[in-house]
């Protein structure tokens, strides 16, 4: 039954455009995240991510598993709704060959896989053993990830593969990765 609950939140985020919080860190029980769910997938969800001033910080992609706590029209997020511009259409891909709908919401992770491969993006991976990366992901077979990892100077650190049933969650576009690619500009080296 919470199960059911926790998806048809999400996807009254989704639809709705409706700001949430969501807590997914067991580790760390007063942590959350701001955002809205864009896309929802069998086993996972994609969310905008916001700041404190209420500005886009990126995408994170966030096993549903890994859910254990969703709040809505709290105080918090009232005063946060204030700060949003909820007109934007949050597009987080440029490429406008989009697979079939039914592929996508079964097979998600490995949509936004594949996606941040094709179109280059910064990923930040989290994994299931609390350990994290920065970097590029190069190589995705459906199993195995090949990711040239990067420090927060930008500089490059070598290669990292994970097992795609060992991720939590994938960052792209945040202030983090951002911040990562203009050191990689000035002095750190790229891919």
């Amino acid at each position: 039954m919470m199960e059911d609950l926790f998806t048809c939140k999400l996807e009254e985020s989704r639809q709705k455009r409706k700001l949430l919080s969501i807590y997914d860190d067991k580790n760390d029980i007063y942590s959350f995240r701001v955002g809205i769910v864009i896309m929802m997938f069998s086993d996972s969800v994609l969310i905008v991510q916001f700041n404190k001033r209420g500005e886009s910080n990126g995408y994170i992609l966030l096993r549903l598993v890994d859910i254990f706590k969703i709040e809505e029209d709290t105080k918090y997020l009232i005063r946060w709704s204030a700060l949003l511009s909820l007109e934007t259409d949050f597009v987080p891909f440029q490429t406008s060959s989009v697979p079939n709908p039914r592929w996508i919401e079964e097979y998600g992770i490995d949509y936004i896989i594949e996606m941040c491969n094709i179109e280059k993006k910064m990923v930040t991976i989290w994994l299931i053993y609390e350990d994290s990366f920065t970097g590029f992901i190069t190589y995705y077979n459906g199993n195995e990830l090949l990711v040239s990892v990067y420090t927060d100077q930008g500089i490059f650190d070598g290669v990292t593969v994970v097992e795609y049933k060992n991720i939590r969650s994938l960052a792209f576009d945040s202030a983090d990765e951002r911040a990562v690619m203009r050191m990689i500009g000035h002095g750190g080296n790229a891919l």
